[in-house]
């Protein structure tokens, strides 16, 4: 007999919407058609405490990250159930140098309880390196890149839609621009939690002080691209708030040109698809337009510091000219073919979608059973009470950025429009 959400088997809350939904709610159909399990899909920014009284006692609890044992999320949820078996998903394998020591786990029960969910073997060794158990890692591949392949790429928009949408047009070619410069709009606090888990000081303000430049660099170039025989879609990280984008864009250039539009709606896998060529800084976005066979650039208008590269942009022809940019854009050229082979190699060799959700079932049937004590479930229900009269009162308790709020009804209907496509 399924279970219900007010006793969910496993429960994996989500971070960003853009990033994480689509797949655990393909994972969420696959979960319940080939193991029989029932999946809560809940929020860690805006319904974390709600999200873990619907669950009920799920053995299994997965998050998007595991680097602290006391990360507030991760805390709160240990505190309501301790003898839960507990999964990083780590949304975020393919890392910076500067980043590789914040982003790797660091506490005791990360790294020898936790069941770690890898990409490919250079993930594993990696985790490995920083003291995780080789036993709790479990290599399956990037589910995010399975979304470009059949039958799943068939879930998203097409070019039309979007077009009709968004007021493009269809008929010209689409560049879409992958901003990645989140680095410069880090505040001093988040630099100070990179140097304390490991990056250097130094490193961590030059970072903000290189995005900085390049963004200004960057929306200079694409206001002199711009024209009218081209669709221009620069798509601003989904976690950068829209209207400080804006400001950063209208210092370096004022108001967008005709052809030039922001947008930020929906996942950068719909727009990847539906475009006709893919440029960014060093974003991932690079290797998922690769994958999906579309022709790819890396903006390059300063010098990358050694701090920020990765082996994979060898892979990338790097254009550091706005005219080298333009040749680029008006040739065509399948560019993707070195890059796409390097990652598929590494991290597409089988379905990595039923991959992860054959992952999570096996994790919940190595599981123990789990129960609530009455202390720690009041204690929620208090905390869930004192949210609600906050809201009542007309204070916001949540601080995160509105894309990242998702309700039920949209798990259910991504989930059943799923039910159509997944295998």
């Amino acid at each position: 007999m399924r279970a219900t959400l007010a006793n969910a088997h496993l429960v994996v809350f989500i971070e960003h919407v853009a990033r994480e939904l689509d797949v655990m709610c393909a994972v969420r159909h696959l979960l319940r058609e080939r193991h029989g399990l029932e999946l809560a899909v809940r929020s860690t920014k805006f319904d974390l405490y709600e999200g873990m009284l619907a669950a009920g006692s799920p053995r299994v609890v997965a998050f998007p990250w595991f680097y602290e044992d006391d990360d507030g999320p991760i805390r709160r949820a240990r505190k309501l159930w301790p003898d839960a078996r507990y999964v990083n998903l780590a949304w975020e394998q393919v890392l910076q140098n500067i980043n590789e020591s914040v982003k790797t786990p660091h506490g005791e029960l990360a790294r020898t309880q936790v069941r770690h969910f890898a990409w490919g073997d250079f993930y594993r060794d990696l985790l490995v390196r920083y003291g995780v158990r080789a036993e709790l890692v479990t290599v399956v591949g990037n589910p995010v890149y399975g979304l470009y392949t059949e039958p799943y790429r068939r879930y998203f928009e097409d070019k039309p839609t979007l077009a009709a949408r968004h007021g493009l047009d269809p008929d010209k070619p689409w560049l879409l621009v992958a901003e990645n410069y989140g680095a410069a709009f880090y505040p001093d606090s988040h630099l100070e939690v990179m140097v304390a888990r490991g990056a250097s000081r130094e490193e961590s303000w030059g970072f903000r002080e290189f995005a900085r430049a390049s963004l200004r660099t960057m929306c200079e170039w694409l206001r002199d691209l711009a024209g009218p025989s081209l669709e221009i879609v620069l798509r601003p990280r989904p976690y950068t708030p829209r209207e400080r984008f804006m400001g950063k864009l209208r210092e370096a250039i004022g108001d967008p040109p005709p052809g030039l539009r922001v947008i930020q709606d929906g996942s950068v896998r719909e727009w990847i698809l539906a475009s006709d060529a893919v440029v960014s800084s060093y974003s991932t976005s690079l290797i998922e337009a690769a994958i999906a066979e579309k022709p790819i650039a890396m903006l390059a208008p300063l010098p990358l510091p050694e701090f920020v590269k990765h082996p994979w942009y060898e892979y990338v022809p790097r254009f550091p000219s706005l005219g080298e940019l333009r040749d680029f854009v008006l040739s065509g050229d399948p560019t993707f073919a070195a890059l796409r082979q390097w990652a598929t190699d590494r991290m597409l060799r089988t379905d990595p979608i039923r991959g992860m959700a054959d992952f999570l079932a096996a994790t919940y049937h190595d599981a123990p059973s789990v129960s609530v004590s009455p202390a720690a479930r009041l204690d929620v229900l208090g905390r869930v009470a004192s949210r609600s009269l906050k809201k009542a009162m007309g204070r916001r308790p949540d601080k995160a950025a509105e894309h990242d709020r998702f309700g039920q009804d949209e798990v259910t209907a991504r989930t059943a429009r799923w039910a159509g496509l997944a295998p």
